[in-house]
């Protein structure tokens, strides 16, 4: 229980650094017009590495990183925590057909979610901006964003994936 409040508290504080890192920092990191989107990335990460039955640390990945997100968007409040959700359930829904632990190449099976993550989001913000009435101007070329944040993306799942999570597959025995 204390290992779990933890584990919220500091996602909490990094999705609040990064948003500030964003707002500061990133903003002046571009590339070609593309920006990092950190909170994306953050969120992601925690909606990719979610085990399939738990449901916790993704629908509080969409909620912080929603909220991060609105709090930096000159859009209504609201907009980013639905579009973070919509991709929330596609990529649960996605996770009943695919099957994760056994692909050899994790990395490029990461870095296609990713995309389809990034472009969804991109795309559920032009659509709920277009429903809503509002003139849509969501920053820079969008492949250059997209292949920017998985640039990005793909060295912070190496790091992560080495350093943090724990593989089941290495913790078991195995015979020489």
């Amino acid at each position: 229980m204390l290992k779990a409040a933890f584990k919220y508290v500091s996602l909490t504080v990094l999705f609040f650094l990064l948003t500030l890192l964003q707002v500061s920092l990133l903003s002046m990191a571009s590339f070609f017009g593309a920006t990092i989107n950190g909170i994306f990335i953050l969120f992601f990460l925690i909606v990719f590495f979610e085990p399939k039955n738990q449901y916790y640390a993704g629908f509080f990945g969409v909620l912080m990183g929603g909220f991060c997100l609105d709090l930096i968007s000159p859009y209504p409040f609201g907009i980013s925590i639905i579009a973070l959700l919509i991709i929330y359930c596609l990529k649960k829904w996605a996770d009943h057909f695919l099957v994760k632990e056994h692909i050899t190449y994790i990395m490029m099976y990461f870095g296609i979610l990713f995309c389809l993550a990034f472009l969804g989001f991109v795309g559920c913000l032009y659509l709920i901006h277009f429903l809503l009435g509002f003139e849509v101007s969501i920053g820079g070329p969008l492949l250059m964003n997209v292949l920017y944040n998985l640039f990005v993306a793909c060295i912070v799942f190496f790091v992560y994936k080495n350093l943090v999570h724990e593989n089941p597959i290495h913790n078991q025995l195995t015979l020489l």
